[in-house]
């Protein structure tokens, strides 16, 4: 079976893990079929329909940090995905969509490219981050 999503997924978190070697980036597996006992288990330990495929756990001065919501074209967000990424952009993160690797390799790069204003974080970054 062809699954076009996961394998971006797997493109980007490859690229940003070459690329960033000791920063965080995680894939959040909201999608898939599962039968109704393991979605129930699922459900109860909190797990949220619409919350985006990747985070990447670094600040810059504008944001808390970096969601992204893959997509394959023409697929869109769903409205679970809309309102859970207008909660996260109220409470501070980023959120983008990208349908290309290129589109994620230009979101990261642009918004890693944001120094910080928390002096105290850059000055810890510039010590145990090395890209």
């Amino acid at each position: 079976m062809h699954f076009p999503e996961d394998e971006l997924t797997v493109c980007c978190v490859r690229w940003f893990t070459l690329q960033y070697k000791n920063r965080v980036i995680w894939h959040t597996p909201n999608g898939g079929k599962r039968n109704a006992r393991e979605a129930g288990r699922l459900k109860a330990m909190g797990v949220l329909p619409g919350v985006p495929d990747l985070f990447i756990a670094e600040p810059n001065k504008y944001s808390h940090g970096l969601f992204v919501e893959l997509k394959i074209k023409p697929n869109k967000t769903t409205d679970k995905q809309k309102r859970v990424i207008a909660q996260l952009q109220t409470r501070g993160f980023t959120v983008e969509i990208c349908y290309t690797l290129q589109d994620f390799i230009k979101v990261v790069q642009n918004f890693l490219s944001l120094e910080s204003d928390n002096k105290e974080w850059d000055e810890k970054a510039k010590n145990s981050y090395i890209c």
